[in-house]
C-alpha cells in the first residue's frame, strides 16, 4: 500500500519497472519479485513474491562486508543494462543514483564511505 494514501504513483513506477525488468532481463528475474497483484482503485495496492534465499543478517555484514557490498554492486549493474532494453529512460539514475547519492550525502558519512553507498 502507498505510504500516502491514496497516492498509487509509486506503486505503479514500481510495478512498470518490476514487469519490465522481468520482460528484458530473464537473467536476473529470480532475484526480482514478481508481481502478485496490482490494483490501482481507491485502495491501491501492490503484492509481490518473496525472494527465495538465505537472510542477510546485520552480522553476516559486518563480518565481510566487501563480499555482500560486490554481490550488490554486480547486481546493480546487471540491473542498469536493463536501460538498453526499453525501459523507460533516466529510471535507473532517478530511482537508484539519485536517491542512493542523497541519502550518502544525507548521512554524512566519514570519509569513503559514501562510495560504499
Amino acid at each position: 500500500m502507498p505510504r500516502i494514501p491514496g497516492d498509487s504513483g509509486g506503486l505503479a513506477r514500481e510495478a512498470a519497472v518490476l514487469k519490465a525488468v522481468h520482460e528484458s532481463r530473464p537473467d536476473i528475474s529470480k532475484t526480482v519479485p514478481r508481481i502478485v497483484a496490482f490494483e490501482e482503485g481507491d485502495r491501491p495496492v501492490l503484492v509481490e513474491t518473496a525472494l527465495a534465499g538465505r537472510l542477510l543478517k546485520p552480522a553476516m555484514l559486518r563480518l565481510e562486508p566487501a563480499r555482500y557490498l560486490d554481490a550488490v554492486v554486480a547486481w546493480l549493474i546487471r540491473l542498469a543494462e536493463t536501460r538498453r532494453n526499453g525501459i523507460e529512460p533516466g529510471w535507473y539514475e532517478r530511482m537508484l543514483e539519485r536517491p542512493l547519492s542523497d541519502l550518502a550525502e544525507s548521512l554524512r558519512l566519514p570519509a569513503g564511505e559514501g562510495d560504499r553507498v
